[in-house]
């Protein structure tokens, strides 16, 4: 799953929980009562898949719980991804418990916060393991989803124009979003089949940038909602359970998230030094990072200039030095997993007394052999799941060698980035969305981060087409929060190769 996708994944799960916040009535249940909603979702025009929210009264608790299933197409292959959460409160609203699952490899990586008076436990699963760890409470005031549906239904029925809500989303954790409604007009609307009152309005979230169409009934509840990402646009229309379960089509992801360069590059992968302008058409191009063998300048608000030395290393500073995410097993970076840590002992055999810098590179060329299946029908998996699998494309490679890397006790993060593959778009050479680790290591004494991408095979770690977008510890709660920063500009990047070697 490449970063796009992994930002579609995030604005996919801000859509469901924007759509819980309508979805739920605010009149009371009755005990072992249930009331449930179901959504087509579309995106490129096609029935890409279905979502649901279910409200339930249980053992004397309010339970809000949704799902999300969708298609989507990389080249030929269909990737399929899921995503629910659950959220119990009490009927004074009291936070009780949240879970989220995400099934985006073959294995489902679900997360599970208890609330406690003194704090909140969290117990992550993901490939057969399993970490614990207790949380601070969200800071500040902010309401769970059934008080959110009751202060939309009270604004609305008060004549508002313009409110805000602060909620929890069970997917992206224990941090609070912001969600601002703007009334556009009253309306009409057509659903199923029907044409009924509604209400339009523009709702932003600070979970995501940019500005989603919601319309509503007059109690809040969602009809319709638009959000998009990459030039796409995800809508979700209310159905009824068999039109949203039937007639899914998948559509096509890879080939539309390419970027065309302004010439062709021969021979990318023996290209050492490249020089690059990176253009947005959107009002602003977030800064690039100059990290590993990359360093950016800024050329104006929508440019930004960067040079690739493949044999570059850069400082890492003292932040990053002390930085425990670095060097600590989370639940997509397993590093703590009986098999990642056999994977390393075999990489490793008889060179456990070598320099970091040699073992970063052979845990580089043998994670890039290890993954024997090379397969693009893989969502996002974590290091375990690859450990044990052994198949995946880019993200499974990078993940699994920054699993590794730290492992070895060489602190590691992924990078984001794009990569130039020849014949890719339309049978033209074009920038892709690429994913590949770096090592912190000692060169000369001096702490660098280093480039590694095991998709290369054993001639070199990294090439002059390997850009930048971000890096990413892959802590927990930070892998489909990372990189929405730059969501906006998805879709409407243009790229000019000023020069390579």
């Amino acid at each position: 799953m490449n970063v796009l996708e992994r930002r579609m994944v995030r604005v996919l799960a801000a859509t469901l929980a924007m759509v819980v916040a309508f979805g739920l009535p605010s009149g009371v249940l009755a005990q072992q009562e249930t009331r449930e909603q179901w959504y087509v979702l579309m995106m490129q025009d096609k029935r890409a898949g279905w979502m649901r929210t279910l409200e339930q009264r249980r053992e004397g608790k309010l339970v809000s719980s949704a799902e999300m299933e969708i298609r989507i197409k990389r080249d030929r292959l269909t990737v399929p991804i899921g995503i629910s959460t659950e959220f119990v409160e009490t009927p004074e609203h009291e936070p009780v418990s949240m879970t989220s699952t995400m099934k985006l490899g073959q294995l489902p990586q679900v997360t599970r916060y208890r609330f406690l008076p003194d704090g909140v436990e969290v117990e992550s699963i993901s490939g057969g393991n399993k970490q614990q760890a207790k949380r601070d409470r969200p800071a500040g005031e902010w309401s769970t989803p059934r008080k959110v549906a009751r202060l939309i239904e009270e604004g609305i029925a008060a004549g508002k124009t313009e409110f805000s809500t602060r909620s929890l989303d069970p997917s992206t954790g224990l941090t609070p979003a912001t969600m601002t409604m703007k009334l556009v007009e009253k309306t009409t609307l057509e659903v199923m089949g029907k044409v009924v009152p509604a209400i339009k309005w523009t709702t932003t979230t600070s979970a995501i940038p940019g500005e989603s169409v919601q319309y509503t009934d007059e109690k809040g509840e969602a009809l319709r909602t638009e959000t998009s990402i990459g030039g796409m646009t995800i809508v979700v229309i209310r159905a009824d359970r068999a039109l949203a379960m039937s007639g899914l089509e998948a559509p096509e992801i890879l080939n539309a998230s390419m970027i065309l360069p302004d010439k062709p590059i021969d021979d990318a992968r023996s290209r050492m030094t490249g020089v690059f302008l990176i253009r947005t058409t959107a009002d602003q191009l977030s800064d690039l990072p100059t990290v590993g063998a990359q360093t950016s300048e800024r050329v104006d608000q929508r440019t930004v200039r960067v040079r690739i030395d493949a044999l570059g290393l850069s400082p890492a500073s003292k932040a990053d030095i002390d930085d425990p995410r670095y060097r600590s097993s989370s639940a997509m970076i397993t590093s703590d997993d009986a098999r990642v840590k056999q994977a390393v002992l075999e990489a490793l055999k008889g060179r456990q007394q070598s320099q970091k810098v040699e073992q970063a590179m052979l845990l580089r060329t043998f994670v890039g052999r290890y993954i024997s299946k090379k397969t693009m029908d893989v969502g996002f998996a974590t290091a375990a799941e690859v450990a044990q699998t052994r198949q995946g494309d880019c993200t499974e490679h990078g993940v699994l060698l920054a699993a590794m890397l730290r492992a070895a006790g060489i602190p590691s993060r992924v990078v984001s980035g794009l990569i130039y593959v020849d014949g890719i778009k339309d049978g033209k050479g074009a920038f892709g969305y690429h994913m590949w680790a770096q090592a912190l290591v000692d060169v000369g004494g001096k702490p660098v981060w280093m480039d590694l991408d095991p998709t290369l095979g054993v001639v070199k770690r990294t090439d002059a087409t390997h850009i930048t977008l971000q890096t990413l510890a892959m802590a927990d709660g930070e892998t489909i929060n990372a990189l929405v920063d730059i969501v906006p500009t998805m879709g409407k990047l243009s790229i000019t190769v000023e020069g390579v070697e």
